[in-house]
């Protein structure tokens, strides 16, 4: 996909309007992957790429598509020196990127004392609504999985507590759902796992991710879970009761078939069962934590009994899982929780998490049916 031509704002500018700006923001250097700013998120500051290139990316999920590129001496977000207060798209890192960073008002300011500068905005701007953004089929992130199929891939699934709640309105499940995305992408960021290089897949109240098999899944244990669970409690720290967001997460790892509907594989299924585990829905609804991660004993034996870190395999607690006619076990790790705070149980007394202590439940739970036709999981003693 070629970069659109929009022109270059800072490279336009004069060596003493450059080092203007420059004095009156700050530079920053990204990895790949990085995300510099979210769709509809607030915007106080503007961003010049001084090194390096991002992608401007539109929709979220499986409608996620690549719309545009950037380059060195492009502008970034310079809506918000237009007094709009929100980001038009996404924007993410495709490699190594030096930016600089220069509040709103800073920069609306510098275009007062320069009318060239504003001229060249305006020009850039005109030149960005005209553009041809779109030289071919729009970029699906994540169409490279089709190389990994009969791989070893991590398949990462994620669904967020009591989503249908009818406590929440259909703007609260669009917030919390869109916050989900952010402390994903971001999490995923932090851990060294480029976002754009997963296959990804939204489904309704959570999202399916595939990690390519290039990709340890050990990121996806140490530092990716406490990097969620993290995010999650600053967010529902300020959150208010409808849009507090409790997030099951399921890890496992195995061989997926690409196509064109998406992914599929016993590896995937499996995934999705532990995910629908009723034990893990319980147990977070008790303790109020704000993440509940199940892994499947394959990757609690291969990945988390040996992470280094800051991961405590004794903080994981074994369940027996019996997926249809196969005898299993999966673990579960509950963050630090403030008591129940979705809809459907804020009203009830807060309970805290209370200490691991050997296997969480010593019977059998047996799943029949589906998560994808919709059948229900039934525990067993």
């Amino acid at each position: 996909m070629e970069r659109t031509a929009a022109g270059r704002f800072w490279h336009s500018l004069s060596e003493v309007e450059q080092q203007e700006l420059l004095g009156l923001g700050q530079r920053a250097s990204h990895p790949p992957g990085t995300v510099l700013c979210h769709e509809d998120a607030s915007a106080t500051d503007v961003m010049v790429i001084l090194d390096g290139w991002a992608q401007v990316c539109c929709g979220t999920g499986s409608e996620e598509r690549i719309v545009a590129l950037r380059g060195p001496g492009d502008l970034l977000g310079e809506r918000a020196a237009l007094m709009v207060r929100s980001r038009s798209a996404t924007v993410v890192t495709r490699d190594a990127v030096e930016i600089l960073v220069v509040p709103a008002e800073g920069f609306a300011g510098f275009l007062e004392e320069h009318p060239r500068a504003a001229a060249l905005l305006e020009q850039q701007l005109y030149g960005r609504l005209n553009e041809d953004r779109v030289s071919g089929p729009l970029e699906r992130i994540g169409s490279r999985d089709t190389e990994w199929t009969g791989q070893n891939c991590s398949i990462f699934f994620t669904d967020i507590a009591s989503f249908n709640d009818p406590g929440r309105t259909d703007e609260d499940r669009r917030i919390v759902k869109r916050v989900m995305y952010e402390v994903l992408r971001d999490a995923f960021a932090e851990s060294g796992v480029q976002w754009t290089g997963c296959h990804h897949e939204d489904r309704g109240d959570g999202a399916l991710l595939v990690v390519p098999p290039t990709v340890p899944t050990t990121r996806l244990v140490d530092p990716l879970v406490s990097k969620l669970a993290v995010r999650l409690r600053s967010h529902n720290r300020r959150a208010g009761d409808v849009v507090q967001l409790q997030l099951r997460a399921a890890l496992h790892v195995g061989p997926v078939t690409s196509e064109e509907e998406g992914v599929s594989g016993e590896a995937v299924s499996q995934a999705a069962r532990l995910l629908d585990a009723p034990i893990l829905k319980s147990e977070l609804a008790r303790t109020g934590a704000d993440l509940g991660f199940v892994v499947s004993h394959f990757v609690y034996d291969s990945v988390v009994k040996h992470a280094p870190g800051s991961v405590d395999p004794l903080a994981y607690r074994r369940i027996k899982v019996r997926v249809k006619e196969a005898k299993t076990k999966a673990w579960i790790y509950l963050s630090a929780g403030v008591g129940n705070r979705t809809p459907e149980l804020r009203a009830r007394p807060s309970v805290r998490p209370s200490a691991p202590a050997g296997p969480l439940f010593e019977g059998d739970l047996k799943v029949e049916g589906d998560l994808v036709m919709g059948n229900k999981i039934i525990i067993r003693d």
